[in-house]
């Protein structure tokens, strides 16, 4: 029996490129006399970084502004390493923009999961230097718990509870009274 033929909407997910989609750099504005005016050039936007330091584009300062922007309405920067973090920031965008991941869907699918399985290799030792602690922690309050237990227990029948405290923030145990009024 012949095979049946894959979905044609199924075909694009079976088909992997190997090479990365780059936009490519843009022109270096020539000094020559020869070049174009001046007017047909487009101007560099507005924008609290000076891109054009950085060799980009007016297309790609403005769109490097936008992402810029956006970020820092996402998650605004603030406390001691502030300054660090923008500068992190800022070369963040450079890459992408220069790269031409901005807007690239297929570079944005391709990091689900990139990982791989390695969050466990990274975070294992910081989170086994841990255990101890709070093994300790638990083992403690477990023995002050049946150490109240016990006291408890070993108190004669018909004694009334030991008064510990009237205000239940102060001392929760076993036997604690809160109001005076339920002794009678």
């Amino acid at each position: 029996m012949p095979r049946r033929p894959p979905h044609p909407d199924l075909g694009r997910l079976h088909r992997h490129p190997r090479r990365r989609h780059r936009q490519p750099p843009a022109p270096a504005p020539s000094k020559s006399p020869g070049a174009e005016p001046l007017a047909m050039v487009a101007p560099y936007p507005r924008t609290a970084v000076n891109w054009r330091q950085y060799g980009l584009s007016p297309a790609q300062a403005w769109q490097a502004e936008q992402r810029l922007v956006l970020a820092n309405q996402r998650r605004p920067l603030s406390g001691p390493k502030a300054t660090y973090s923008a500068g992190l920031r800022i070369s963040g965008i450079l890459r992408a923009v220069r790269a031409g991941w901005i807007g690239n869907r297929r570079w944005g699918r391709q990091l689900h999961g990139h990982r791989g399985g390695h969050a466990v290799k990274r975070y294992r030792a910081r989170y086994l230097q841990t255990l101890p602690r709070l093994g300790a922690e638990a083992q403690q309050v477990q023995r002050d718990s049946h150490r109240k237990q016990q006291e408890y227990d070993q108190r004669p029948v018909d004694a009334a509870p030991p008064l510990r405290s009237t205000r239940p923030w102060e001392d929760q145990g076993p036997g604690v009274v809160w109001n005076l009024d339920d002794l009678d």
